[in-house]
Parts: structure tokens; sequence; C-alpha cells
């Protein structure tokens, strides 16, 4: 996910505060949830069991000056798998929640609060960061780790990482797999204002909706149409998660920090979203890009998800030559939580298939030959 968080204090009580209250109120290219969803005979959606807490099972492990918090586990010979969490700055808990155990059946799973995320070390107000700090901790730890290539796996804003990481460093990437992405946070912005006018126009408030349709239509720049979403959606109050959630549980991220082992942790992502929203690097365009990728990607969006938007979807059809597009039919923005079952089952066919064709006499490239740290 990709969140905007209102201006806050710097106090870390305060930022935990802010970063759950207002982590689905935008673009949420990439936070998880804490509810899992089953289907019924019907096909209706049913909030099971909420999943518990887990015990932190990663390690600190410095990477170019900074401590990141990192998970391990699945077995030591399968094919090597890379979560990239969104927010910025939401860290790689939720997904453990969900997809951690599923997904380490036969895949070997890494996963990474990136810097300044979560329960790895914290940004320092002055400290210099941008994006390709991100992407260069993503390469040094698959060199610390001594994985060949590995695959990498997205979501929203974990999708953007993951495609400007392949484009760096084509020969570390096996393949992709992108969970709700965007490439290019305007339309997504436009995409999302569009489900926004149909929030209000439930609520009865056609002046608001008309003001959406009339922000996602004018031609500015990026900041820009992500400044008029951020504005706008703010009166959609608990109606603003409708715009990523399709399930019942609405409130999941909220719930999930509440429950967490690290309440206060939460609040770290705050200034890794600033700082990467005033260097400006996240609202450059990957459509241009999309034709340059070399292995083979997979895309997976919610029928119900407005993050990425119909353009993005057809550019990735028809300019990514080894892509797929696989659409999650009772899920939004999260189908991992939404459907979870099939989402792991899709994943792990993916890797596995992709792992199986580069395989040749020796070792396949594809695998960790990492040591348990599960």
């Amino acid at each position: 996910m990709l969140c905007q968080t209102r201006p806050c204090a710097t106090t870390s009580d305060h930022h935990a505060s802010l970063f759950a209250r207002s982590a689905l109120t935008i673009l949420c290219l990439a936070i998880s949830a804490l509810f899992s969803f089953a289907l019924t005979a019907k096909g209706q959606q049913q909030p099971t069991a909420q999943p518990t807490p887990q015990a932190q099972t990663g390690e600190l492990i410095t990477l170019r000056g900074k401590r990141l918090y990192v998970e391990v586990s699945g077995p030591q010979d399968a094919p090597a798998l890379l979560y990239l969490h969104g927010g910025p700055g939401s860290g790689a808990y939720d997904f453990t929640l969900y997809q951690g155990q599923r997904l380490s059946r036969r895949l070997r799973l890494v996963r990474m609060d990136q810097r300044g995320s979560l329960r790895s070390d914290p940004l320092d107000e002055k400290e210099a960061f941008g994006l390709q700090d991100i992407i260069e901790d993503c390469e040094a730890l698959r060199q610390h780790l001594g994985i060949k290539r590995w695959f990498v796996l997205g979501h929203s804003f974990g999708g953007y990482l993951a495609v400007r990481y392949a484009l760096a460093y084509p020969n570390s990437v096996a393949g992709l797999l992108l969970e709700s992405p965007s490439f290019d946070l305007a339309p997504s912005a436009r995409s999302l204002l569009r489900g926004a006018a149909l929030e209000y126009r439930a609520m009865g408030k056609p002046a608001e909706a008309a003001e959406c349709l009339k922000a996602a239509a004018k031609a500015d720049t990026p900041e820009e149409v992500w400044q008029d979403f951020t504005r706008l959606t703010n009166a959609l109050d608990a109606r603003r998660n409708n715009l990523y959630v399709h399930g019942p549980e609405k409130d999941f991220f909220d719930q999930l920090v509440a429950h967490s082992p690290m309440p206060k942790e939460w609040g770290r992502g705050g200034t890794m979203q600033s700082k990467l929203y005033a260097e400006k690097q996240v609202f450059v365009s990957l459509l241009p890009k999309l034709s340059e990728l070399r292995c083979p990607a997979l895309l997976i969006k919610g029928q119900y998800d407005w993050v990425t938007s119909a353009d993005q979807l057809a550019a990735f059809r028809s300019d990514v030559r080894h892509g797929q597009i696989v659409i999650f039919q009772h899920s939004s923005h999260f189908p991992r939580v939404e459907e979870p079952t099939r989402y792991a089952a899709i994943v792990t066919r993916f890797v596995l298939q992709h792992c199986r064709k580069r395989r040749g006499t020796g070792p396949p490239s594809c695998t960790s030959g990492l040591p348990s740290r599960s």
C-alpha cells in the first residue's frame, strides 16, 4: 500500500496512532489485514477467526549501515521468494500472519521490514533516505543470504518496488509476482477518486461525488492528483475502507495494530513515508518501463480493487512480454487475505513452474540453499 498520513507530531506514539487510523484512508498499496475470509458454497465471504499474533522469529541483520528485521522460513532447498510490503512503511508482519505458513510449505520465504519500517531500526529525521535505498537493501539482502536468484512478490507499493528492483538488477530476479500493484500513482489516484464518488453518492452527497469526478478528470501532475485524492476522501470516514476491502471486516488494519506484539513500532512508517514523498521518486511512472521487464511476471488483482486501474492493467497486458494476469473474483485490494488459500496455491504454482523451467543439469539457480531460520 502507499498511504498518505495526516500531518503529525514526531513522537512515536502519535505516529503509531495516525498510521493506524489512516492506513486505509488512501492508496493502500501494501498493508495486509487481520481477518481471513472464507468462501461459502454460494460464493459469499464470511470472516474467519482472527489470526493469533505470532512470535517474532526473525533477526536484525545489518545491511548498508542499518539494522533491518528479516524473517526466513520454509524448506532449505526450495525456491526463494522475497516479499516486499507496501505502505510505505507497513512492515511484513501481516503478510506472515496470513501467508507465512501457507507459502513456506514449498517455498523459501524471505520477509523484510524495509529500512525505517516497523521492526527495523527507525530513520532519524535528518537521516538521508530515498527510494533507491530500498532497492539497494534488497540486493544487499540477497547477497547476504547467499541466494543466486530469487522470485520477488510485491503488494501495492511493494509491487512498484519489485518492478524497480527487477529493472535495476535483472540477473537477480527469476520472476515477479505483483499483487494489486500501482505502476503510476496518478492513474491509481484517479481510479480511487472514481470509487470515492460512488461512495459519496451512496451517502447522499452528490456535490462531493461530482468534485471527486472533476478531480479525476483533471490533467494535473501526479503530486496534485494525489493531494486531491487525500483531501477529497477524508470526509468518507469509515466508508473509505470500502475502496479497499470487499469483505465485511473493514477495520482489519486497526485490529491488526491493536493485537500485534509491537504496537508502538508501527509509528516508524510515518518518517519513511514523509521522506519518500518529499523525494518524489514515488511519483515517477513505471508504465513506460514495463516493456523492459525480461523475467516472467504474474499480476494478481482483486475484481473490486480500485488501485490497479484499468489502464494500468491494460498496459501490463500489452507491454509485459512474459506476463500473466489472475483476477480474484471475491477480493478487492487484498486477495491474499480475502482468498488466502487460492492465493497461496497460485503463488506457489507460479514460482515452482518457472523455477523448473530454469533448471539445467546442476542445482537450480532459484533455490536458496540457506540454513533454516524458522
